[in-house]
Order: C-alpha cells, then structure tokens, then sequence
C-alpha cells in the first residue's frame, strides 16, 4: 500500500506545480507553496523510505505514506473553504509609513543589541544548536532582525529613500550571515521577503524558470546541506562551488540514509502500539518550552506547567528500539499523528483556512500589516512539514505579538487625515 499511497501524494503534487506553471503567482498561496515543500523534501524522503525502510515495519511505511498524502490532501480542501471574517478585519488595517518605519529600525537595532550580547557570551553562536540559559533570551531577541528587515523593505519599496536604503542594507546584514552560513529557513526568510514585497508592490507574475529552478536546486542541497554547512564553518567556499550536488542527491537517497520521515513512520508506529497519543499536549508545551525562561522562574516550575514530559518524543520511539539522530526532525506527519491520530491531518486543513484569511487580507493595497505577517508566517507553515506542527504556533505568537505592537504604534487611526497619512 505504501505505493499506492506514495502515488496519490505524487500525482496531488503534480497537479498543484502544473497550476503553478500556467499560473506561477499560486506558488504564493498556502496549498501550492505547501505542495512544492512536499515536492522537495517529503517525495524523495518517502521514495528512499519505500526502498530501504531500516528499522521500522513495513506497517509503518505504509502508515507514514498514508499520512503524508492526508496531510498534503488537507492542505488542498483546506483553501476551498470560507475564510475568517475576524481575521481579515483585524489585519487589513492601513499604516502610516513612516511610523512604520520607525517601528521597524526599533526591530532592528534591538536585534543587533542582543546579537552582540551573544556573540559576546560564553557560549557564543553554539547556542544556535544547543539552547540555555540567558542565551535563550539574546536568540529570542535577535530573531527581531527578520520582521524588522522585512519592514524596512516594504518601506522602502513603497517610498525610496537614502537614508531608507542605508538602514534596510543594514537590516539585510543577519540575514545574509545566516544564508552563508547555508541556514535553511532564513534563506527562504530572505527570499521570501524580497519576492513577496515586489509582488504586493508591483502585482507581477514571479518567473516560471525561477521558481522551478529553485524548488530543484533545494531538492539537491537538502541532502548536502551538512557537508556544505562544514565547508563554510571552515571557510572551505572553494568546495562548495566543486560539489557534485546531483551526485550526493543520487548517494544519499540511493540507500539507507538518515531519513526525517522515517523518524515519523517509527513515531507513528510507537503511537500506535502504546496509544501514545498527547491530544494536543505538544502545542502547549512547546509554547511553554520556548517562551517561559527558566533562568527567571527556575526549570522546576517550568516543568510543572507543562503536561506530561518534553521528552516524549524518545522515550515513544524507544519503546520500539529506535533512536532517532541528534538533528533530524519529525516531520509533521509524525507529531500531528501522535497528537490526534489519522485526524491529525485537520491541522494542515484549519492552517489552509488561516492562511487564506491573511492572503485576501495582504492583497489589499494599503493593509501592510497583513503582508508582513503573511510573509513572516510562510516559514513558519514550512516547518509545520518538515519539522513539527507544534513550531507553527510559538513561531505565530512570536511574529503576532511584535507586529501588533507595530500595527497599534503606526495604524493610520491612531493618527489625523488617514488618507494622506496612508500615501506616506
């Protein structure tokens, strides 16, 4: 059956990307962008799992797949239906630029505080991997630099300045770090706030070549993005220009390789046998987990405020003899089976109804608000795949909860003659 279900999910894809290609502007709306990340790190994941499922049953391949074409099918039913009224009133709300503005050096200027205060600590960058202590709150804040970078884009898209430009290539200089430093997710932060900007700007279709180019290209690096992340720890750029991508892709899937989806058909299957299932527990306890410091009110008190224990997730899949590697992940159509079971897959479905809200929402001209929090939480919907769904809301929370404070600082009604004020 793993097959069978393997096929469905890649004939759902594929159809979505041929939308794409006669209409390429859909690779912006949930289910399509949602399609290409299953596209590029699911599909060959689950092709190589079929192959060489190591130590997990053939029950659990086939449960995993059966999941995955779930998970990807709610995305799809998802945008078919009506979206939230309370959501598009709360953010269609227009601003006034250059208070936006201000808001958004105020970002950055934090941001750049905390990253000194990091750099500066003991612990330094390692944190990145390896979170504690006071550098959980240094991360917390320099995490400010992408909603403060991608307002001083839109800004300057929509009024250029001098002094604009200075500070937005400023703003620009973390997220450049992080992107030769082969960061995942803040490249496509980067990318998305550039492309997603010009496109509310200026309503221009994005190049077929382009984006079918990419998609590809992340296919490839996916995979190498350990070995490519060593050369430029080491400064070694010159390897990474002479490394054969298609080759490593070819290798790596080509046998039993560490495989995130098997994390989750072994998730699953664990879940399964022992009824292991949270209800829902995770979400609470990752919100706890990332934004209750326990240096303020000691890990004790923190752990009591969370259900169950963090650490369910190991001691699940260990029950049936498995160990999954320090740094994989375990995909969303692992930790949302282990929250609900088979109706897990309606998280995927209730995301495609928020995320339509906000996209009606972000094509009004003047609703700028609407189009930061759609290009800040695009991410966020990623991970949901290709991490875990207890990411989407701490990431949700965290980029609200700043641009609120934005959006009651520089929304046009807080202010005289809304309609000038509005063209600032």
């Amino acid at each position: 059956m793993a097959s069978f279900y393997f096929t469905l999910l890649l004939v759902t894809i594929v159809i979505l990307l041929i939308k794409v290609a006669w209409n390429p502007v859909l690779i912006f709306e949930y289910p399509y962008f949602m399609g290409a990340v299953f596209a590029v790190f699911i599909v060959p994941q689950a092709h190589s799992l079929i192959l060489f499922p190591g130590k997990v049953s053939e029950q659990a391949v086939d449960d995993v797949m059966l999941m995955s074409l779930l998970c990807m099918l709610a995305c799809v039913l998802g945008y078919k239906l009506s979206p939230s009224i309370a959501v598009f009133k709360r953010i269609a709300i227009p601003v006034v630029m250059h208070k936006l503005f201000q808001v958004g050096i105020a970002f950055v200027l934090i941001s750049f505080i905390f990253a000194y205060q990091l750099a500066r600590s003991s612990v330094g960058l390692e944190v990145q991997t390896q979170m504690s202590g006071i550098t959980t709150v240094y991360l917390f804040f320099v995490g400010l630099i992408f909603p403060g970078f991608a307002i001083c884009v839109i800004v300057l898209l929509r009024g250029f300045t001098l002094a604009r430009l200075i500070i937005t290539l400023i703003a620009g200089s973390i997220p450049l770090i992080n992107v030769l430093g082969i960061r995942r997710e803040p490249t496509v932060m980067l990318g998305l706030i550039i492309f997603l900007s010009w496109f509310y700007l200026r309503r221009r279709q994005p190049s077929r070549i382009l984006i079918f180019s990419t998609l590809f290209s992340a296919m490839l690096m996916i995979p190498a993005t350990g070995a490519l992340r060593g050369y430029s720890e080491s400064n070694q750029f010159n390897k990474i220009s002479s490394f054969d991508f298609i080759g490593n892709f070819k290798a790596y899937f080509g046998r039993e390789s560490t495989l995130e989806l098997r994390n989750a058909a072994a998730l699953i299957e664990s879940t399964k046998r022992f009824g292991g299932y949270d209800f829902g527990a995770g979400y609470w306890n990752q919100i706890i987990f990332r934004y209750v410091p326990a240096q303020f009110i000691g890990i004790e008190r923190k752990n009591a405020m969370m259900i169950g224990s963090y650490d369910e997730n190991d001691k699940s899949m260990g029950s049936i003899g498995y160990e999954w590697s320090t740094g994989s992940t375990l995909t969303g159509m692992g930790d949302s089976f282990q929250h609900f079971g088979w109706f897990g897959c309606l998280f995927f479905l209730i995301l495609a109804i928020f995320f339509r809200s906000v996209w009606l929402a972000s094509l009004h001209q003047h609703a700028i608000i609407a189009q930061l929090l759609y290009i800040l939480i695009c991410t966020s919907a990623m991970r949901a795949v290709t991490h875990q769904t207890t990411d989407f809301l701490p990431g949700l929370i965290y980029k609200g909860v700043f641009l609120a404070v934005g959006m009651w600082y520089a929304s046009v009604g807080n202010h005289s003659s809304p309609t000038k004020l509005a063209k600032r």
